[in-house]
Formats: structure tokens, C-alpha cells, sequence
């Protein structure tokens, strides 16, 4: 029997909950609309109440890795609302390499919602948070209030709208060199998105032995791993909400190690962050040296026992949490690969049938000089992306006030899903 708590099996309980969830949603999302139309208006100067919510931070690249701040919302007397509010109405305290992007985006809580949900379903994107809170309504809200301010704080949405090469030139303009540091990583072959497992979920590999500290700066790195995160997502659809993700650690050495724990913040984000609840489905660990799986061996000569013991141990304890510990198994060889992953899916070199070598193609001078753009199509389908937003909202609305079942959502979803991808496409 499946579990509870997912899109096609939800109590009556959970149901509510989740009705509950897009109420205040609505509420935060109009409430803001009110506030930026009487600022337009000169009509009210005030402000919503500070509550921790409402600090401005100074933002640095590499957000997604810094220690998360604990948010603390008082419901009861409305705070939660107003410094929900308050993310949107701040100065755009963030560095040159982000001051500098050529792409503008809507700013509102609304819209920061409809980027995150991309070529989500809506309703299994609040799903995730509901769970990772034990279905409190008001610890999912705040989870996911903190998240869509990330989201703002950092221009998720705009960087990643710039593709590989916009990435690289935007890099470049905070230091020089940084750019190229990204650019080779998708290169390398150091991580890259393949065929689904047995699961049907997209599979992230990550071959640490082509990890290197000299090829890249620590921005250029977790901006990288920003960028496959969110890349992930997109091969991620319905009824699958999970990813499968692979560290193969054949020849890893010491060499590899510094730096290196940045790419075990790939599972640690995909389960335990606030902003990528509930995404991780299994992560395989793969010819990890002795001392990850436990077992007896040998260990560097120039590194006492005790040295190596607590570089690796510092290297893996953020996956040490019982969620994601209990996704994490260990794959000897290839035969213990495909007890998860089938032949035809996994690469000729881990013993798969898949002979596809990956190979990063950056686009051609022809490409970026004469793009093949249609601007009415274009045009077209962000008319239509947000007609099914606003269609999605009102058919949203009228459920969680008891008119009706909400049956034409799902439909709705789906198509905003394919318009999304094709809008991608184009651009």
C-alpha cells in the first residue's frame, strides 16, 4: 500500500491541511498586492511589523551553503503574514555579481512562488514542505515563506534564467577567473544528470576523483551545485518527486578531499535545507574507501590514522541525520549498482549497457550570435503561463472554500508544466 501524504493519496485530514496551507498563502499573496498597490499610490507609508523575519542581511554568494537562520513566526497575531510581506520590501543588499544580472524577473512573493513551482505541480511542491514539518500548517508556512525569500534574496530564478554561459560571464564580472572555474566543471564530467533508476527517478552522478580544489574557486563550485540542483528539478514530474543520487568514489585520494564535502551538500539540500524538502530518494555511495564503509584497510602513509579518521569524518557527518541516513546505501561494485539502477540506464563504465559518453556541448558562436528566437511564440506562451497561473489560483480558491472538488486542477497543472518547457526551450 503506498504511503499517505503524497498528491494521489491524501487523507481527509491532509487534505484539509493542505487547504489550509493555500488559504494563507492567498492571504500573504493579496495582503502584499494591497500593500505595493497603496505604496504605488502614495496612500500608506506604513510598514508591517519587524519580526525575524524582516532582517535584511547582507546577501554573498554561496547563500545556499551558509548556515540557515531559524525563523520564528508568532500566528497568533498575524506576524506571520506581515513579515511575509516584509521579505519582498527590502533593498537589494546583494553583491555586484548579482546587481549586474541582464535579467529582470517580477519581485513579488506571488511570482517568487509560481518561479519556485517552474514545471512543478503546485500542490505536490506544498506537499513536500507539509511533510518535512509533520503536517503543522504553520511551521510549512514559515518553511515555505523562508524559502520563497531565498529565492529573492539570492535571484535563484534569474541565474539560473541565464544558462551556462550567462553564469560564466556573470562570475566573471564579480572575479575574473571564476567563470572559466564553472565552466570547466561542467566539462569534466564531475557531475551530470543521466537515465532514471529502478524507481523512476532522474539520477545526478557525482565522480568526486575529478574533483580538484585548483580548478575552481569555492563560488564557482557552489554555484555550480546550485545550478545542477535546480536543473534536477526539472527532470523531476509527476508521480516521481524524488532523485537518485550517485557518488561514485572509485580512486578518490586526499587530493580529492579539499573542498570536496561542498558535494555532499547535494543530498544534505535535497532533504534536510529548507528549500529542497522531501527531494531526495536514495542516495548510493559507490567503492567508497574503508574508512566510509567501515571496513578494514589501508590508509595514506603521510596522514596518521587519526588525521584521516577525522578529515573523512568531518567530510560525511552532515549526512549523518536519521532522515537521510536511511537513504544512503552503500554499492560495493557495479552487480550492487544494478540492484537499483537497470542496465539500460546505467553507464557501460559502472556496468551498464548505456554506452553514452557525457559530454558538455556549449552553444556555438552561430547559436549566441543568430539565436534562433520567436518573439511572438515566446510572447505567446508567457500569455498563457500566467492565464493558467491565474486559472489555477481561482479554481485553488474555490476548492479551499468548499466549491467543488478542485477536479480541473491537476489538468491545469500538467499544462503549465509542458507551456513552462516549451518557453524554456525557446529562450
Amino acid at each position: 500500500m503506498s504511503r499517505t501524504g503524497f498528491l494521489d493519496n491524501l487523507t481527509t485530514e491532509q487534505t484539509e491541511t493542505l487547504k489550509e496551507l493555500w488559504k494563507r498563502l492567498f492571504d500573504t499573496f493579496d495582503q502584499e498586492s494591497e500593500e505595493s498597490t497603496k505604496r504605488s499610490s502614495g496612500s500608506g507609508t506604513s510598514t508591517p511589523a519587524a519580526s525575524p523575519l524582516t532582517a535584511k542581511p547582507k546577501i554573498k554568494l554561496g547563500g545556499l551553503f551558509r548556515k540557515k537562520k531559524t525563523y520564528s513566526v508568532d500566528d497568533n497575531d498575524g506576524a506571520s503574514i506581515n513579515s511575509a510581506l516584509s521579505m519582498s520590501d527590502r533593498s537589494p543588499s546583494r553583491s555586484e555579481l548579482v546587481l549586474n544580472l541582464p535579467v529582470q524577473l517580477p519581485r513579488g512573493l506571488r511570482e517568487a512562488f509560481w518561479a519556485f513551482v517552474y514545471t512543478d505541480n503546485p500542490d505536490a511542491l506544498l506537499l513536500r514542505f507539509l511533510r518535512a514539518r509533520k503536517w503543522d500548517v504553520g511551521k510549512a508556512y514559515d518553511m515555505t515563506m523562508a524559502t520563497l525569500r531565498w529565492r529573492l534574496d539570492e535571484y535563484v530564478d534569474e541565474v539560473i534564467l541565464l544558462g551556462e554561459e550567462g553564469i560564466m560571464e556573470m562570475l566573471d564580472q564579480n572575479q575574473a577567473g571564476q567563470g572559466e572555474g564553472f565552466m570547466l566543471q561542467l566539462t569534466s564530467g564531475k557531475s551530470y544528470l543521466g537515465r532514471p533508476d529502478n524507481g523512476g527517478r532522474p539520477i545526478m552522478y557525482i565522480n568526486v576523483r575529478y574533483h580538484h580544489k585548483e580548478d575552481q574557486t569555492l563560488a564557482s563550485l557552489q554555484q555550480f551545485i546550485l545550478y545542477m540542483l535546480e536543473t534536477l528539478r526539472l527532470l523531476t514530474a509527476q508521480p516521481v518527486e524524488t532523485a537518485c543520487v550517485i557518488f561514485d568514489m572509485e580512486d578518490f585520494t586526499m587530493g580529492n578531499m579539499v573542498n570536496a564535502a561542498n558535494l555532499f551538500y547535494v543530498p544534505k539540500d535535497l532533504e534536510l535545507t529548507e528549500h529542497y524538502p522531501e527531494s531526495l530518494g536514495i542516495c548510493l555511495v559507490h567503492k567508497a574507501p574503508w574508512i566510509f564503509s567501515g571496513k578494514s584497510g589501508n590508509y595514506p602513509r603521510h596522514c596518521s590514522l587519526l588525521t584521516f579518521y577525522t578529515a573523512v569524518w568531518k567530510l560525511i557527518s552532515p549526512l549523518l541525520d536519521p532522515i537521510v541516513a536511511a537513504k544512503i546505501q552503500m554499492t560495493e561494485n557495479n552487480e550492487d549498482l544494478l540492484r537499483y539502477v537497470p542496465k539500460e540506464s546505467l553507464p557501460s563504465s559502472l556496468g551498464g549497457t548505456n554506452e553514452t559518453l557525457y559530454r558538455f556541448i556549449p552553444a556555438s558562436e552561430d547559436t549566441r550570435t543568430s539565436p534562433t528566437v520567436y518573439p511572438e511564440e515566446i510572447e505567446r506562451l508567457e500569455k498563457d503561463i500566467h492565464d493558467l497561473e491565474t486559472e489555477y489560483e481561482r479554481q485553488t480558491q474555490a476548492w479551499v472554500d468548499g466549491q467543488g472538488e478542485g477536479e480541473g486542477r491537476r489538468s491545469i497543472a500538467m499544462r503549465h508544466r509542458v507551456a513552462r518547457l516549451r518557453l524554456d526551450h525557446r529562450i
